[in-house]
């Protein structure tokens, strides 16, 4: 008693967040009421606190109004499997788990977990219903850890929990996660738009087998049937293989549209870098990125990948902008967006077929526990985005720079007779170079992609370690 009303009268002018705690207590805090902002509660408690019934909506409803009346602002009576009543002196209402059930190993703590949840959905000015989801889902994570203090609890944890409404996260994926160990994630995009079949298929499985090899697990990423997904069976790589372009391609903009519609959807690198970022995976190894577009000063098209790796946590390692682009103004709009870029033991950008692009990168690392150590003082500095980590194609694959410069600027010109824009661009002169090289820039894109991966899980088995 002495502590409750040395607290309501030191923070009077604070916003108390108040827990009954048990039966036996609960009584104690009838004097304090008028000074408490936020109750959390439950039905045998609040029973104890007010005296009145508290089972049935209507009931409660009588409580939370008693309530109010004494000073409270908010009330949250938990409800174990019927999971939360609300009021505020604007709104009421119940609210469920958001998956609708509870794997419940230990139900000590999970109050705490909720009350936490509340009072810092409150600092960051949270609406009631992104309050009521972040507080229950903080519960249910404690609910369904053995320990009554969850190791498992922490912000990013929330935070991927109320995204699990749309996302699936293969279970070997889940579990390198939950356990901290290396996991890469790898765009469809690729397998969809980059390549013929059964070569994208092949190349697919290959490059997952790359990523194991070297120590993580691979997350190939891509929506189905409107879900995201995280990390795909063999079959489900098959299936985008042999659907090719009829899949859709998407970037940011897609995602609502392609998950609400329940269709199959093939990520970019942006969209890739979202699920990645949802899943928890802070690594991603992919061909090229985008970049602004040749000719922007008339086409405006920039591509949606820059702005994603401002947003993004994470790590993209890539063979470079795609020298289809204009790979100048790209470095540009990196650097105007904060965005890292590091070459892998070069000081010259990769320009994806070619090893040198005539561009200095930011900066040189020499090893994977060199770009995991930058990757880890960015999280802890909490400086949010991406990075990305320029590795040359192996110099026995590379292409001769002069030769696909000039087949390049052949495709680019056909592209504009043909009044290709936007998204299909890439994807065109993609097929025309691969054409007018004979089939050897497509030998090229997938060892660099090999190559990639590679870096890419020796990077990851070092964060790992950070």
């Amino acid at each position: 008693d002495d502590a409750l009303a040395w607290l309501t009268d030191t923070f009077a002018d604070k916003a108390i967040f108040a827990d009954t705690v048990s039966t036996s207590k609960a009584p104690r805090l009838k004097l304090y009421l008028s000074s408490i902002h936020t109750l959390k509660t439950s039905t045998i408690e609040a029973e104890a606190l007010t005296g009145l019934d508290a089972q049935t909506p209507e009931q409660l409803s009588k409580v939370a109004s008693h309530l109010h009346g004494e000073g409270v602002e908010r009330v949250f009576i938990t409800r174990g499997e019927y999971g939360v009543f609300y009021s505020t002196t604007e709104a009421q209402g119940s609210q469920q788990p958001a998956n609708g059930k509870r794997d419940v190993q230990n139900a000590g703590g999970a109050g705490d977990a909720f009350l936490a949840g509340l009072a810092y959905a409150w600092l960051k000015d949270f609406d009631l219903n992104d309050t009521l989801r972040f507080a229950i889902t903080a519960a249910d994570i404690t609910l369904s850890h053995a320990a009554t203090s969850s190791p498992s609890l922490s912000l990013a944890a929330v935070n991927r929990a109320m995204e699990a409404d749309f996302l699936d996260v293969a279970p070997e994926v889940a579990a390198a996660i939950s356990t901290g160990e290396p996991v890469v994630a790898l765009e469809s995009t690729i397998i969809s738009h980059g390549m013929p079949y059964p070569q994208n298929v092949e190349t697919a499985l290959l490059v997952e087998e790359t990523v194991r090899q070297a120590g993580a697990v691979p997350a190939t990423i891509a929506i189905l049937n409107g879900r995201l997904k995280a990390g795909l069976t063999t079959e489900e790589i098959e299936q985008l293989g042999k659907r090719g372009t009829d899949v859709v391609k998407c970037s940011r903009r897609d995602l609502p549209f392609v998950v609400a519609r329940n269709e199959d959807g093939a990520t970019t690198v942006a969209a890739t870098m979202i699920i990645a970022a949802m899943a928890g995976v802070r690594v991603f190894a992919t061909g090229g990125i985008g970049g602004v577009h040749r000719g922007v000063e008339e086409t405006m098209d920039v591509s949606a990948d820059l702005d994603e790796l401002a947003r993004s946590n994470v790590a993209v390692v890539c063979a470079g902008i795609k020298s289809v682009l204009d790979i100048g103004r790209s470095l540009e709009y990196l650097e105007t967006k904060g965005v890292p870029v590091a070459g892998f033991q070069t000081n010259i950008l990769p320009a994806f077929y070619t090893r040198e692009s005539g561009y200095p990168v930011d900066y040189r690392v020499d090893s994977a526990a060199e770009v995991a150590a930058a990757i880890a003082a960015k999280r802890k500095m909490g400086l949010d985005g991406g990075m990305v980590i320029a590795v040359p194609i192996p110099e026995e694959h590379a292409l001769d720079r002069n030769e696909i410069d000039a087949v390049i600027e052949d495709a680019l010109a056909e592209m504009g007779q043909l009044g290709i824009i936007g998204k299909e661009t890439t994807p065109f002169l993609l097929a025309r170079i691969a054409e007018k090289t004979g089939g050897k820039s497509l030998a090229a894109n997938i060892q660099l992609v090999i190559n990639n991966a590679q870096v890419a899980a020796e990077i990851a088995v070092e964060l790992a370690r950070c």
